[in-house]
């Protein structure tokens, strides 16, 4: 369990750390970070149909990770920055986000990782697809 948190925190700790990339005009970039090599090993644009196909999937929010401990050491975890602060409201949180992170572990349920006030987590079941989030980010993530 131990091994496991230690991992999470790795990941998040980075992911929170990690500079964002800066290209002229300030564009956004998603960071997918694979855990075994410990780094970001892909970034991809954030294109407005991302940016809105993951919006929606935040607002489509109706359930907290059931799991007591999330906390997974294999698969990816995906940065999403927006364009913009987000508006989240459901039952659990009512906060402005400007980034979320997805967790894909190989063979669990993929889930949200948001950050509210004072920076304290929550993880919330993903509601969206794996392999359509996989097409548009051009990357097998299961």
């Amino acid at each position: 369990k131990m091994n496991k948190r230690l991992s999470l925190l790795l990941i998040l700790f980075v992911l929170i750390l990690y500079p964002q990339i800066s290209h002229g005009n300030s564009e956004n970039y998603i960071e997918i970070f694979d855990p075994h090599e410990n780094k970001v090993i892909k970034k991809v644009e954030l294109t407005k149909e991302i940016n809105d196909m993951v919006i929606n999937w935040i607002k489509e929010i109706n359930e907290i990770h059931p799991s007591i401990n999330p906390i997974k050491d294999n698969g990816y975890a995906i940065k999403f920055p927006f364009e913009a602060p987000v508006e989240v409201k459901n039952k659990w949180m009512n906060a402005r986000v400007e980034e979320v992170y997805l967790v894909v572990p190989k063979e669990e349920a993929a889930f949200f990782v948001i950050f509210e006030r004072e920076n304290r987590p929550l993880f919330f079941l993903f509601p969206g697809e794996v392999d359509k989030l996989s097409e548009a980010l051009d990357f097998q993530l299961r």
